[in-house]
């Protein structure tokens, strides 16, 4: 039996850890565990560089999920 799939948030906010900076984060609570990532959103913002952005997110994320052991298939990502 599959293990079932883990949403993981993709939005955008004030940063955790820069005061009054906007940012992109993705944030995903699996077995206990909080995974999360940001990247601090550019003056003059793309969408090419939010694309870029997204991915960069993505590597983070799953990078984190393999350090604490859990399988990167159980994560969804918002645009799978």
């Amino acid at each position: 039996m599959a293990e079932e799939k883990t949403r993981v948030e993709y939005s955008g906010g004030v940063s955790r850890y820069k005061d009054y900076e906007a940012c992109d984060y993705m944030l995903c609570n699996i077995d206990g565990v909080e995974l999360y990532a940001e990247i601090i959103v550019p003056e003059h913002d793309t969408p090419e560089k939010e694309e870029g952005r997204y991915h960069e997110l993505c590597d983070m994320i799953t990078h984190q999920a393999r350090k604490k052991g859990i399988d990167q298939n159980r994560l969804a990502f918002w645009y799978d």
